[in-house]
């Protein structure tokens, strides 16, 4: 994992670090609005670093902030069904370092869970026991729809105090989970990917965001470095509070 590191660190990130000045030069010092326009866009394929350096990051301390995920996990109790609704959908989840993590932690979750990427990553995963995985571009309609549902007098008399019947929209996943995948886009690209999740949710549907947030001032120099690294490399970023309720 530490050769990973430095490879990602001084291969990867360097050269585009390097051209830092004369690109912004070049832009007049505009911010990066595209991902296919910066310093360092290619990434010199060395895709394979990237993904150890995020399975060296994998945890699942994120769920303690989220109590009603950690809530919605404990209370599955039985294997799910052929036409289930998913529990989890890891939107851009790579290696699947956070679903391995999440059924150590919580092997209720087994069959529950779904991993969504392109396919240089999918086509590199070996099976995960319990995760079903699935291509799908973060930038294209969401695939993970479900159904929707009619209760009527006749089967549930006890939800509908009227004759009419009603249409439950049970579309979409539970939770979707987007772990470090915002900050790699600028903003208009970021909002895009979250309205293609929100055309599938269902009424009770979440989205998980699991990034950093920066403080107003302070900022940490590790912070910093993510945050430049991720605007000369993907024309991403870190966000402040501020910076995260704008987008979202």
């Amino acid at each position: 994992m530490a050769e990973a590191f430095i490879c990602h660190a001084f291969d990867n990130c360097g050269p585009a670090i390097q051209e830092f000045p004369s690109f912004f030069a070049e832009t007049h010092y505009q911010e990066i609005t595209s991902n296919t326009n910066t310093p360092f866009q290619e990434a010199f394929k060395r895709f394979n670093n990237l993904q150890h350096v995020m399975t060296a990051l994998e945890s699942t301390d994120w769920t303690v902030g989220f109590s009603h995920f950690e809530k919605e996990a404990c209370a599955i109790i039985q294997p799910p069904q052929e036409s289930r609704r998913p529990s989890l959908v890891d939107v851009g989840g790579g290696h699947g370092h956070q679903c391995i993590q999440l059924i150590k932690k919580y092997p209720n979750l087994s069959g529950w869970l779904t991993l969504q990427d392109l396919p240089q990553a999918v086509d590199q995963l070996p099976k995960i026991d319990g995760v079903e995985t699935m291509v799908h571009d973060i930038f294209q309609t969401q695939i993970v729809k479900g159904k929707s549902y009619i209760y009527t007098q006749h089967n549930c008399p006890s939800i509908l105090p009227s004759s009419a019947d009603m249409k439950i929209n049970t579309q979409g996943a539970k939770f979707y989970y987007l772990r470090r995948i915002l900050h790699d886009y600028p903003d208009a690209q970021g909002i895009k990917i979250l309205k293609n999740l929100r055309a599938v949710m269902a009424h009770d549907s979440q989205i998980l965001i699991d990034e950093m947030v920066l403080p107003g001032t302070n900022v940490p120099w590790q912070a910093t470095l993510a945050d430049l690294s991720l605007m000369v490399s993907m024309g991403g970023k870190e966000r402040s509070k501020e910076q995260w309720e704008a987008a979202c």
